[in-house]
Protein backbone atom coordinates (compact mmCIF):
# COMPACT_ATOMS: atom_id res chain seq x y z
CA UNK A 1 0.00 0.00 0.00
CA UNK A 2 2.98 2.06 1.14
CA UNK A 3 3.88 2.14 -2.92
CA UNK A 4 0.39 2.60 -4.05
CA UNK A 5 -0.56 5.49 -2.14
CA UNK A 6 0.78 8.58 -1.38
CA UNK A 7 -0.37 10.20 2.34
CA UNK A 8 -0.58 13.96 3.36
CA UNK A 9 -1.84 14.68 6.68
CA UNK A 10 -3.30 18.28 7.23
CA UNK A 11 -3.01 20.13 10.24
CA UNK A 12 -5.49 22.41 11.50
CA UNK A 13 -3.90 25.64 10.66
CA UNK A 14 -4.54 24.21 7.11
CA UNK A 15 -0.88 23.27 6.45
CA UNK A 16 0.04 20.09 4.44
CA UNK A 17 3.03 17.84 5.88
CA UNK A 18 4.63 14.57 4.36
CA UNK A 19 4.41 11.31 6.51
CA UNK A 20 7.79 11.91 7.97
CA UNK A 21 7.00 15.40 9.11
CA UNK A 22 4.18 14.14 11.62
CA UNK A 23 4.70 15.19 14.98
CA UNK A 24 3.97 13.42 17.90
CA UNK A 25 0.46 14.51 19.42
CA UNK A 26 -0.86 16.76 16.96
CA UNK A 27 -4.09 15.51 14.93
CA UNK A 28 -4.66 15.52 11.23
CA UNK A 29 -7.09 15.24 8.14
CA UNK A 30 -5.78 12.38 5.89
CA UNK A 31 -5.21 13.30 1.98
CA UNK A 32 -4.43 10.52 -0.17
CA UNK A 33 -3.28 10.46 -3.67
CA UNK A 34 -3.53 7.22 -5.82
CA UNK A 35 -1.39 6.16 -8.77
CA UNK A 36 -4.46 5.57 -10.55
CA UNK A 37 -6.91 8.42 -9.87
CA UNK A 38 -8.18 10.32 -7.34
CA UNK A 39 -5.82 13.25 -6.77
CA UNK A 40 -5.68 14.52 -3.55
CA UNK A 41 -8.38 12.32 -2.53
CA UNK A 42 -9.67 13.59 1.69
CA UNK A 43 -11.21 10.68 3.12
CA UNK A 44 -12.67 12.05 5.73
CA UNK A 45 -10.48 10.70 8.88
CA UNK A 46 -8.82 12.59 11.91
CA UNK A 47 -5.62 10.73 12.95
CA UNK A 48 -3.62 11.47 15.68
CA UNK A 49 0.22 11.16 16.00
CA UNK A 50 0.98 8.32 19.55
CA UNK A 51 4.38 7.48 18.84
CA UNK A 52 7.02 6.34 16.43
CA UNK A 53 8.25 3.13 15.71
CA UNK A 54 11.75 2.65 13.99
CA UNK A 55 10.96 6.26 12.31
CA UNK A 56 7.37 5.71 11.13
CA UNK A 57 4.25 7.49 12.82
CA UNK A 58 1.70 5.35 14.40
CA UNK A 59 -1.75 6.69 14.06
CA UNK A 60 -4.69 6.39 16.32
CA UNK A 61 -8.27 7.00 14.46
CA UNK A 62 -9.81 10.18 16.17
CA UNK A 63 -13.25 10.54 14.24
CA UNK A 64 -14.73 11.60 11.03
CA UNK A 65 -13.51 15.31 9.71
CA UNK A 66 -16.51 15.86 9.18
CA UNK A 67 -17.89 15.71 13.36
CA UNK A 68 -16.77 19.54 13.11
CA UNK A 69 -18.43 22.81 13.87
CA UNK A 70 -17.06 25.67 12.42
CA UNK A 71 -18.85 29.19 11.85
CA UNK A 72 -16.45 31.46 11.51
CA UNK A 73 -13.32 29.68 11.26
CA UNK A 74 -13.34 28.28 14.96
CA UNK A 75 -13.48 24.62 14.43
CA UNK A 76 -14.18 22.97 16.94
CA UNK A 77 -14.15 19.28 16.80
CA UNK A 78 -16.50 16.87 18.57
CA UNK A 79 -13.58 15.13 20.32
CA UNK A 80 -12.38 18.48 21.58
CA UNK A 81 -15.48 19.40 22.59
CA UNK A 82 -16.30 15.92 24.56
CA UNK A 83 -13.06 16.26 26.26
CA UNK A 84 -14.04 19.95 27.31
CA UNK A 85 -17.76 18.63 28.89
CA UNK A 86 -15.69 15.45 30.28
CA UNK A 87 -13.61 18.37 32.41
CA UNK A 88 -16.54 20.17 34.02
CA UNK A 89 -19.20 19.07 36.92
CA UNK A 90 -21.98 18.21 34.50
CA UNK A 91 -22.48 14.92 37.28
CA UNK A 92 -26.72 15.50 36.96
CA UNK A 93 -27.19 16.13 33.48
CA UNK A 94 -28.24 13.54 30.76
CA UNK A 95 -28.51 15.60 28.08
CA UNK A 96 -25.09 17.58 27.02
CA UNK A 97 -24.79 19.59 23.99
CA UNK A 98 -22.72 22.50 22.60
CA UNK A 99 -24.84 24.17 19.15
CA UNK A 100 -23.73 26.78 17.13
CA UNK A 101 -26.40 29.59 17.95
CA UNK A 102 -26.24 32.71 14.68
CA UNK A 103 -27.60 35.72 16.80
CA UNK A 104 -28.00 37.68 18.60
CA UNK A 105 -23.68 37.60 18.03
CA UNK A 106 -22.59 34.22 17.10
CA UNK A 107 -22.01 32.09 19.79
CA UNK A 108 -21.77 28.53 21.15
CA UNK A 109 -24.62 27.55 23.76
CA UNK A 110 -24.66 24.38 26.06
CA UNK A 111 -27.28 22.69 26.56
CA UNK A 112 -28.18 20.71 29.66
CA UNK A 113 -31.31 19.23 31.07
CA UNK A 114 -30.05 19.45 34.60
CA UNK A 115 -27.66 21.78 36.31
CA UNK A 116 -26.53 21.61 40.31
CA UNK A 117 -23.97 24.67 40.05
CA UNK A 118 -24.12 28.36 39.13
CA UNK A 119 -24.61 28.92 34.89
CA UNK A 120 -22.62 31.69 35.13
CA UNK A 121 -19.61 29.98 36.49
CA UNK A 122 -19.83 26.95 34.40
CA UNK A 123 -20.59 29.84 31.27
CA UNK A 124 -17.13 31.08 32.16
CA UNK A 125 -15.48 27.72 32.78
CA UNK A 126 -16.36 26.40 29.20
CA UNK A 127 -15.36 29.53 28.18
CA UNK A 128 -11.46 29.13 29.40
CA UNK A 129 -11.86 25.21 28.25
CA UNK A 130 -13.01 26.33 24.55
CA UNK A 131 -10.21 28.90 23.96
CA UNK A 132 -7.52 25.91 24.60
CA UNK A 133 -8.70 25.59 20.75
CA UNK A 134 -6.09 28.42 19.02
CA UNK A 135 -8.58 28.99 16.93
CA UNK A 136 -11.70 29.16 19.23
CA UNK A 137 -9.26 31.71 21.36
CA UNK A 138 -8.76 33.07 17.68
CA UNK A 139 -12.18 33.69 16.73
CA UNK A 140 -13.04 35.13 19.89
CA UNK A 141 -9.98 37.67 20.39
CA UNK A 142 -11.17 39.00 17.18
CA UNK A 143 -14.33 39.77 18.50
CA UNK A 144 -16.11 37.11 15.36
CA UNK A 145 -17.58 34.88 18.17
CA UNK A 146 -19.35 36.28 21.49
CA UNK A 147 -18.61 34.44 24.92
CA UNK A 148 -20.03 30.40 25.56
CA UNK A 149 -23.78 30.76 27.12
CA UNK A 150 -25.30 27.58 29.29
CA UNK A 151 -29.10 26.95 28.66
CA UNK A 152 -31.06 24.76 31.00
CA UNK A 153 -34.16 22.94 30.34
CA UNK A 154 -35.59 19.92 31.89
CA UNK A 155 -37.33 19.19 28.45
CA UNK A 156 -34.73 20.39 26.09
CA UNK A 157 -33.93 16.75 24.43
CA UNK A 158 -37.85 17.00 23.58
CA UNK A 159 -37.61 20.62 22.36
CA UNK A 160 -34.60 20.51 20.39
CA UNK A 161 -36.00 17.05 18.33
CA UNK A 162 -39.00 19.18 17.98
CA UNK A 163 -37.26 21.49 16.53
CA UNK A 164 -35.08 19.62 13.95
CA UNK A 165 -38.62 17.65 12.84
CA UNK A 166 -40.48 20.96 11.74
CA UNK A 167 -37.53 21.81 9.74
CA UNK A 168 -38.08 18.58 7.97
CA UNK A 169 -36.00 15.83 9.47
CA UNK A 170 -37.40 12.48 10.25
CA UNK A 171 -37.97 11.78 14.02
CA UNK A 172 -36.01 8.71 14.06
CA UNK A 173 -33.19 10.61 12.19
CA UNK A 174 -32.73 12.99 15.05
CA UNK A 175 -29.26 12.32 16.64
CA UNK A 176 -28.01 14.72 19.71
CA UNK A 177 -24.47 14.32 20.09
CA UNK A 178 -21.98 16.54 22.34
CA UNK A 179 -21.43 19.04 19.83
CA UNK A 180 -24.07 19.92 17.11
CA UNK A 181 -22.39 21.00 13.45
CA UNK A 182 -25.90 22.54 12.60
CA UNK A 183 -26.35 26.09 13.11
CA UNK A 184 -28.91 27.55 14.76
CA UNK A 185 -30.37 31.02 13.96
CA UNK A 186 -31.67 31.45 17.48
CA UNK A 187 -32.51 29.01 20.87
CA UNK A 188 -36.08 30.79 21.19
CA UNK A 189 -38.07 27.28 20.73
CA UNK A 190 -36.19 26.63 24.12
CA UNK A 191 -38.69 27.53 26.98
Amino acid sequence: MLNAVYFEFEDDAGQCHELHQLTVGRTYVVIISQMGGLYRYRIGDRVKVSHFYKQTPCLEFQGRGKDVSDMVGEKLHAQFVSSVLNRLNLSPAQFQSLVPVQSPQKHYALLLDKLSTDESLLAHQIEEYLCESFHYRQARQLGQLASAKVKVSATVAEQLATERTSEGQRWGDVKHSRLCSRHFKDLVFLS
